[in-house]
């Protein structure tokens, strides 16, 4: 957790403030193979098989600076920016088919704001 914290302050944030994609998918995909590790017993691995092939695959392309899954999958998410939107979209599309996964690919923009509670 103290690590996670770390890498949360440290680098994902500075990242968010600054607007630094590339820092801020590393941070993330880091955040995500900790995780995973916890959970590497249960699931076949640091991610859910075949979900770890298809990270494997986005996180070899020059268009998504960090990827995972999300919590136990099967959502994989990769981070990228405007500027590779499209080429990161295929990237997506060629990790489903290199891994033999039906899905489907979605790029989609980060909020501007975060949540809020009303009565």
């Amino acid at each position: 957790a103290d690590r996670i914290g770390g890498i949360v302050t440290r680098r994902a944030l500075p990242a968010v403030a600054t607007g630094n994609a590339e820092r801020f998918g590393a941070a993330v995909a880091e955040i995500g193979r900790l995780n995973g590790a916890w959970y590497a017993d249960e699931q076949g691995g640091v991610y859910r098989p075949p979900v770890g092939d298809v990270v494997a695959s986005l996180s070899a392309s020059a268009s998504v600076f960090g990827a995972g899954q999300s919590s136990w999958g099967p959502t994989v998410y990769g981070v990228t920016d405007a500027a590779n939107a499209d080429a990161a979209a295929a990237a997506g599309e060629r990790a489903l088919d290199e891994a033999g996964v039906a899905g489907s690919v979605a790029v989609v923009r980060a909020a501007e704001g975060g949540a809020r509670l009303t009565d």
